[in-house]
């Protein structure tokens, strides 16, 4: 992660030149830690950063495990693309690529779903759409 910044700012200037990032990343290393620690360092590996079709795969994983967990007490639900769209955009950080990802799922995904369910908004049985409109998921 100690490249991360030099990483969000090359994408930042449209360009994404691995072998130069590499060394300003090896200049960085040099100033933050240890020469004795630096000559055990045998690679740096960059990686690259997600583009928006990888985010959106993960993004479909994740609401998999919604799904089976709604499964599991007697709902269905799927999700518009519209919303996964959003939350590909919510939960990802250029520097933290999906991580936040998880997150998002959770505040705007499962914790209203799970109020709207204790509030007797839908019946066992019942399919819910999840979709975004004005900013806000709402669940149909």
């Amino acid at each position: 992660n100690i490249g991360s910044e030099i990483i969000t700012e090359n994408l930042k200037n449209g360009s994404f030149d691995y072998e130069q990032v590499k060394k300003d990343v090896y200049q960085i290393l040099q100033h933050r830690v240890k020469p004795e620690f630096l000559n055990r360092v045998d690679e740096i590996i960059v990686f690259k950063p997600l583009e928006f079709e990888e985010i959106k795969a993960i993004v479909e994983l994740e609401l998999n495990k919604v799904v089976k967990k709604v499964k599991e007490f007697g709902y269905e639900i799927d999700f518009t693309e519209n919303l996964k769209d959003y939350l590909g955009h919510e939960g990802f950080d250029p520097m933290y690529g999906a991580r936040p990802l998880r997150r998002a799922i959770q505040r705007l995904i499962e914790n209203p779903l799970s109020r709207n369910i204790i509030a007797g908004k839908f019946q066992k049985g019942q399919k819910i759409t999840a979709d975004i409109s004005e900013g806000k998921v709402v669940f149909k």
